[in-house]
């Protein structure tokens, strides 16, 4: 686990995580595909579904301090977006 305090941040704040892992990549989805010899990806709406990172969004109200707490475990990414919410 990371912990991570961001400092300075005041008001209402949109916060999306993304994660990304081994299991929605396309080498996975072609793995459960059985590797075919010819795959055209822009036919296959499930390849886009498939692949699309785990996302968590929520709005929270900031007075000073943001803690953020990030579970990564072997091959993964995770990256948040941080954006005031206009009033």
């Amino acid at each position: 686990d990371i912990d991570m305090n961001i400092l300075g941040l005041d008001g209402r704040f949109s916060i999306k995580k993304y994660s990304f892992t081994k299991s929605n990549t396309l080498f996975d989805f072609l793995e459960r595909l059985g590797f075919p010899e010819s795959y055209d990806s822009s036919i296959d709406p499930g390849l886009n579904y498939y692949t699309m990172p785990a996302t968590d969004m929520f709005t929270e109200d900031i007075d000073g301090r943001l803690h953020l707490n990030y579970s990564i475990a072997g091959t993964s990414l995770q990256m948040t977006s941080i954006e005031p919410v206009k009033r």
